[in-house]
């Protein structure tokens, strides 16, 4: 009996604080998120690491390092690619996740393209840090 009580109260608290996000600007809704209507992978990528470096609540004192990692990125073979892949980051990922095979993909003749999921590897600064 004490047992059942005692896992009951663990996941009621487990619950309970997953429920109740910090106060962290990481923790924050985003405001708005980057569009995705732009007329090409470029300017997508450049129009997001702009929102990225405009938006995001950095956590480190490498701003470019976080937006670096953050951000969609294209990886051209030497040679025209005759196929290509789009790589898309699970939850708690960024593009980043994906340079080694992306790299390696590129290698071997693929054109590789990454995405930022909306909504990720940029939590939102809150009004009051802005």
């Amino acid at each position: 009996m004490i047992r059942r009580l005692s896992v009951l109260l663990f996941t009621l608290f487990l619950l309970t604080s997953c429920a109740v996000p910090p106060d962290s600007p990481r923790f924050q809704s985003s405001g708005s998120l980057p569009r995705y209507d732009q007329e090409s992978f470029d300017q997508y990528m450049r129009e997001t690491r702009a929102w990225i470096a405009n938006n995001r609540a950095f956590i480190s004192e490498d701003r470019d390092l976080e937006i670096e990692l953050n951000t969609p990125f294209e990886l051209r073979p030497d040679k025209p690619a005759k196929r290509g892949i789009l790589l898309v980051h699970g939850l708690g990922a960024s593009p980043w996740y994906f340079i080694d095979i992306a790299t390696a993909m590129a290698n071997d003749g693929w054109l590789v393209r990454s995405i930022l999921l909306p909504g990720h590897g940029t939590p939102c600064r809150s009004d009051a840090s802005r």
